[in-house]
């Protein structure tokens, strides 16, 4: 049931006018685990894909721009062409570029760990979740991956503005939004999870609703016309390697991004057996009973995640063949904020052992 107008929001039972001051030993170390965590990476060179975005941004490729408004113009085009001029084929300042985007995206995710609530230990765990996830592999060595870490932070700032509040911060938010959907499809639900916020008035004041939801069907028009662009620039035929599957593939799809999301690493499994998908899909059944429970108690963190979680990967559940690892990069983040809510600050714990668990 939505809220009353005279009542507050709540995620975990600590209400928003009440804030919980932030920790800069939980930030600098999950900043550093990203970062440092993932030096190797800058022994990387191009390949694949990279060869096409360089060749676009020197000139030496006919720029798909020209035949219209492409598809991902922020990731695939704006960024080359911005970083190209100032980099040339030197593969090392990209990479520096990755290993930061992903370290403020670890941040970004302590900072909405705060305004949702949850306290130091929670806070650690849900940056180091992200931080060390075996999922940022792939964008943090292959330059095209850039596309994931640009809308995985665009999207994170967007939801850490939107919880701040006031109108300020909720137009930094849907333009975050904005761009994070202009990057990459996994930041494509976030009209639907910031509708939910509005159903919530979750870091929207009373006199800002109107305002919040004037923003929010603005997003709505640019999620339909990037999704559109989508289906125009890339090849999704029966036969293409974008080609979509039926219902029954989206469940097992859903069971095999579940197997990603809990395994340890470093090596993830590109051929899933049958136990695998199916403790992946386990994986969402157990977050749904919990969510439900949580949220008849008036608990609405742990659903809102789940929401969240389903939104990132929600665009790739329908692939017959394209699907990777690193599509669910962006859901480790609301995972690991509900990890993070059964944490408990009662925990004393030492830092090694929860850096471990998480």
């Amino acid at each position: 049931m939505p809220l009353e107008e005279h009542e507050t929001a709540r995620f975990t039972g600590t209400a928003e006018s009440k804030p919980i001051p932030p920790n800069r030993l939980v930030e600098v170390a999950v900043v550093l685990v990203a970062i440092a965590g993932h030096l190797p990476a800058l022994g990387a060179w191009w390949n694949l894909d990279d060869w096409g975005l360089l060749g676009r941004a020197a000139g030496l490729i006919e720029n798909q721009a020209s035949a219209g408004f492409p598809a991902r113009f922020l990731s695939q085009h704006l960024y080359w062409d911005l970083t190209y001029p100032l980099f040339g084929i030197s593969s090392d300042p990209y990479t520096w570029t990755r290993l930061v985007l992903h370290g403020l995206s670890a941040w970004l995710v302590t900072r909405i760990a705060l305004r949702a609530g949850l306290g130091f230990w929670p806070r650690l765990i849900a940056g180091l979740m992200l931080a060390a996830t075996p999922l940022a592999f792939t964008p943090l060595y292959w330059a095209a991956g850039i596309q994931e870490l640009l809308a995985a932070f665009l999207a994170l700032l967007a939801v850490e503005r939107w919880l701040a509040g006031g109108r300020g911060n909720l137009a930094w938010a849907v333009l975050a939004a904005a761009l994070s959907i202009l990057a990459k499809e996994s930041g494509i639900g976030l009209p639907l999870l910031f509708l939910a916020f509005l159903w919530l008035r979750i870091g929207v004041k009373l006199e800002d609703k109107a305002f919040a939801w004037a923003l929010t069907f603005l997003l709505l028009v640019v999620t339909v016309v990037e999704g559109i662009l989508v289906t125009v620039h890339f090849a999704t035929g029966p036969n293409d390697p974008y080609a979509m599957a039926g219902i029954q593939k989206v469940a097992t799809n859903l069971g095999v991004f579940g197997w990603w999301l809990i395994s340890p690493g470093p090596v993830l499994a590109s051929s899933l057996h049958w136990p695998m998908a199916a403790a992946g899909v386990m994986l969402f059944v157990g977050w749904i009973v919990w969510g439900i429970n949580q949220w008849q108690q008036r608990n609405f963190l742990p659903g809102l995640t789940l929401l969240a979680a389903l939104l990132v990967i929600g665009p790739a559940l329908g692939l017959k063949e394209q699907l990777h690892p690193y599509l669910a990069y962006l859901a480790v983040a609301p995972m690991g904020l509900a990890l993070g809510t059964l944490a408990s600050d009662r925990w004393k714990l030492p830092l090694p052992v929860l850096a471990l668990v998480s």
